[in-house]
């Protein structure tokens, strides 16, 4: 009878919401989300308002990039305790990825009235101020954070596209004693910010040489192997050798506009022209599409008649009350969605596909000296990778184009920017509209930038960006060798 009460006691203690609590977390910090929720959800069945299961919760759906679950969950966290300061910041980091900078800085804002010292709050304030165009905010908030926490190496990196003079210069000083007594992540890091200060100096040799160092430790830690993708473009080709049938579902209430590519070839500044159409709204980068081709089990599983179907109502349940009332265009930015066209076309066969086409040695130097954490990007970091990427890109693009010519407009981005009213009215000829000349002045467009265009797409369009590479031509054997290399 003692033992057997002692066994009920400890089973009531293990079902108790500390105790599930508790197990969750476990299993959130060793990287099993699925099974944390699973145990933070048995946790809401006793409490439903749990304010830390609820904020865990937000922070597990947001890495999954379930952004608007996660934006309700860390409300339901911030309802239940209103100074909740971790919550504030998970919510800021939601509406962050899922493009509503407005609402992401309102909820770091209230994280820092409630705790104002907090070095990952006032760097996530800056990364979204600096979205937004506020600068000289976004600078002196990461300046703070460094101070707090000197050794921020990503906060650092950050600020680096910021600061020059003797601002610069300290922090350079900084960045070279965590690159010298870093290895893994924290040298990466270090590197990626060092090569942003030795370029804005003109610092050829050294700006590459980081570069270089930088992009072996992050293909390392991402166990990027090139061949993988290689395999994975080739079945791409093989699904859609036959097309599947067009999708005849009903009209939808806005249209889908897909600017793609590859990155760094002018997608930010194309929907940024498109986003001063009054009948346009711009949704910016958008994993939407890749998360759906996943969840129906990858891009085979996705090309069947059912999956397609749930792809369509899906995408554009999710697409439509993004634009705003009475515009007839919403833009989905994301470069790599160049993959999909095959299911774009077969789901969504009202959908533009604005293909933007940039010199490969721009795109391939303009990829090298940005970091690129974001999943798939892994061909982000050498330059031999970046070029081989180019060239699977490029015979993917060639596949498309055989069989959906009139269905891909090519935009040209050096003609974009040597002539912005005729490469606009392009533009607005392939999406259905009719020209405006706002569209020539994409620098004063409102929507905010969360991608690495922050600073350039701020300004007004100029000619010239694309020969920038030649500059570096003599440290970049590797790629420019690469590119001229055919695709195996």
């Amino acid at each position: 009878m003692k033992n057997s009460a002692m066994a009920n006691a400890g089973h009531e203690r293990s079902g108790s919401p500390d105790a599930l609590f508790e197990r969750a977390l476990t299993f959130q910090r060793a990287g099993d989300g699925q099974k944390a929720l699973e145990l933070y959800a048995q946790v809401l069945k006793i409490i439903p308002d749990h304010a830390d299961t609820l904020n865990n919760i937000g922070a597990l759906l947001s890495d999954a990039d379930e952004n608007q679950a996660a934006v309700s969950a860390c409300r339901r966290a911030i309802a239940a305790r209103p100074s909740f300061m971790a919550a504030h910041n998970n919510l800021g980091l939601a509406l962050r990825k899922s493009g509503d900078m407005s609402g992401a800085l309102d909820a770091f804002s209230k994280a820092l009235a409630i705790d104002a010292d907090v070095p990952e709050v006032l760097n996530n304030t800056g990364e979204v101020l600096k979205s937004l165009g506020r600068f000289m905010e976004a600078e002196t908030l990461l300046s703070r954070a460094l101070i707090l926490r000197p050794d921020y190496v990503d906060c650092a990196r950050h600020l680096a596209d910021l600061v020059d003079g003797d601002a610069a210069t300290a922090l350079s000083d900084r960045l070279t004693r965590i690159f010298e007594a870093s290895e893994g992540e924290p040298r990466m890091l270090a590197a990626y910010g060092l090569a942003t200060l030795r370029r804005k100096a003109g610092q050829i040799e050294a700006t590459v040489a980081l570069l270089d160092e930088a992009g072996a430790i992050g293909k390392t830690l991402a166990g990027y192997r090139p061949e993988e993708d290689a395999w994975f473009f080739d079945d791409l080709k093989s699904i859609f050798e036959t097309p599947p049938p067009i999708h005849d579902g009903t009209p939808c209430a806005v249209t889908p506009v897909f600017v793609l590519g590859m990155p760094r070839s002018g997608t930010t500044l194309v929907e940024r022209m498109l986003a001063r159409h009054p009948d346009v709204t711009a949704a910016g980068e958008r994993t939407l599409l890749t998360r759906m081709i996943a969840g129906e089990g990858g891009p085979r599983a996705a090309a069947s008649p059912e999956a397609l179907a749930r792809i369509r109502q899906g995408y554009l349940a999710a697409t439509t009350p993004l634009a705003q009332q009475g515009v007839r265009f919403v833009t989905d930015k994301m470069p790599l969605n160049f993959r999909w066209i095959g299911h774009i076309r077969a789901a969504l066969p009202e959908a533009r596909i604005l293909h933007i086409a940039r010199k490969p040695e721009a795109v391939c130097w303009s990829i090298l000296h940005h970091h690129f954490p974001a999943p798939g990007m892994g061909f982000a970091f050498t330059q031999h990778d970046i070029a081989h990427y180019h060239g699977l890109y490029t015979d993917l693009m060639g596949f498309w184009q055989d069989r959906h010519s009139k269905d891909i407009t090519d935009v040209s981005y050096e003609a974009l920017c040597k002539d912005p009213a005729v490469g606009t009215q392009g533009l607005a000829d392939a999406v259905g509209l009719h020209w405006d000349p706002a569209m020539t002045t994409p620098e004063a467009a409102q929507t905010p930038i969360a991608t690495a265009s922050s600073l350039q797409a701020r300004r007004p369009v100029y000619a010239g960006s694309s020969e920038v590479w030649k500059t570096y031509a003599p440290a970049l054997a590797p790629m420019l060798e690469a590119l001229r290399s055919p695709v195996p």
